[in-house]
C-alpha cells in the first residue's frame, strides 16, 4: 500500500522475459474507495491461513485468535498508556503463571520500542495482543522476547527511571513504561 491511511494499493504485474528475467508488464496505484471491488476468492484464503496460524502456532500456548484475554473501559491512545497497560499484564500474568520459580515479582519494564500500536475500547484478543506486540524471537525459537529476570539495586531503580522520564521524550527508544515504582 502506498499513501497515508492505506490510501493507495500498488498493483505490478510481471511477466518472464526471454532471458529468464523478470520485467515489469503493468504497474497501477489504485485508490482505495467504495469503487473498488472485493476479491471474492480472499475471505477463504485469508480464513485457512488464520486457522493455520490457531492450529500450528497458538495453540502451542494453548491460545486462539479471537480469544478474549480481557475487556478496556477505554481506547488506549498513545504508547504511554499501552505501554503502562502492558508492563501490568506483565506483572499480573507473572503473579498468576504456575512457574517453579516462585520468587516474587517487584517490577515490570516495557521498553517503548517494542509497542507497536494502541488497544480499543471493549474486548482484547490475543490477535490484538500479537498486532501490537510481537517483536523478537526467544532461544526457543518461539516468538516474542525473552522475559528477564534480574536483582537491581535502588539507586539503579532511581537512574533507569530518571533516564526514563528525562531523555525518554527526547530519544523515544529510552522511553520506558514501569509498573511497580511510583515516580
Amino acid at each position: 500500500s502506498s499513501g497515508a491511511y492505506l490510501a493507495n494499493l500498488g498493483y505490478l504485474e510481471l511477466e518472464k522475459s526471454e532471458n529468464n528475467r523478470w520485467e515489469i508488464k503493468d504497474y497501477q496505484l489504485i485508490k482505495i474507495d467504495e469503487n473498488v471491488k472485493s476479491n471474492e476468492e480472499f475471505p477463504s484464503v485469508l480464513a485457512k491461513y488464520e486457522e493455520k496460524v490457531d492450529d500450528e502456532f497458538l495453540s502451542i500456548y494453548g491460545l486462539s485468535k479471537n480469544q478474549v484475554l480481557t475487556r478496556l473501559e477505554k481506547t488506549t491512545n498513545n504508547d504511554s498508556e499501552t505501554g503502562y497497560l502492558m508492563a501490568k499484564a506483565f506483572s499480573y500474568s507473572l503473579e498468576n503463571l504456575n512457574l517453579v520459580d516462585k520468587t516474587p515479582t517487584d517490577i515490570t519494564v516495557v521498553p517503548n520500542g517494542v509497542i507497536r500500536g494502541n488497544f480499543t475500547k471493549n474486548e482484547v484478543t490475543v490477535s490484538d495482543v500479537f498486532t501490537n506486540f510481537s517483536l523478537g524471537i526467544g532461544p526457543d525459537n518461539l516468538a516474542g522476547y525473552p522475559l528477564v529476570t534480574m536483582y537491581l539495586y535502588p539507586s539503579e531503580i532511581k537512574a533507569a527511571c530518571e533516564i526514563g522520564c528525562s531523555l525518554g521524550k527526547i530519544q523515544h527508544v529510552l522511553q520506558m513504561y514501569i509498573h511497580g515504582v511510583g515516580y
